[in-house]
């Protein structure tokens, strides 16, 4: 009796072990991380670290008030190599935003679903581009909880 019972304990709390480990796997990468775009004229892009997404929302970028400069070219990238310990392979997964100052945008990807469902973590970063010495801070994520913004389709990267 007391043998039954603690195989169906243990039993039981493998189990509710594996579905905490589904949910919190299921939550999307949405912290905000800060980013200086930086610009110069023989220098012209500037990218994000790359991060890992987790589901098939928009990428979020929020962009701050330049310390000095103007709008400037965005859009999101994967690594197209998703195996491990293989060389990065940057490829464009949305389309590019013309972006302003304290202004959120949501792009549209299909990184996750076109990549994320080969048992491997899927890496995604904004890349940028400007011809002049600028400056532009930004918060950005991976997975987007927002729903307001400008948004940025991307039907071709499908």
């Amino acid at each position: 009796m007391r043998k039954n019972f603690l195989v169906k304990l243990v039993l039981g709390t493998f189990l509710l072990s594996l579905s905490i480990i589904g949910v919190v796997s299921a939550a999307g990468n949405t912290g905000d991380e800060k980013v200086h775009f930086t610009f110069q004229t023989n220098s012209p892009y500037d990218a994000t670290n790359a991060r890992i997404k987790k589901n098939d929302t928009k990428v979020y970028l929020h962009t701050l008030t330049p310390k000095k400069g103007k709008n400037f070219s965005v859009w999101v990238e994967v690594d197209a190599n998703i195996k491990p310990k293989t060389p990065r392979a940057w490829r464009k997964i949305s389309g590019s935003a013309y972006a302003s100052p304290n202004t959120t945008y949501l792009f549209t990807n299909y990184a996750f679903e076109n990549f994320g469902n080969q048992g491997y973590s899927v890496e995604v970063r904004l890349n940028s581009k400007e011809k002049s010495n600028t400056i532009v801070p930004a918060n950005w994520s991976p997975d987007s909880i927002s729903k307001n913004g400008v948004k940025v389709a991307s039907p071709v990267y499908r």
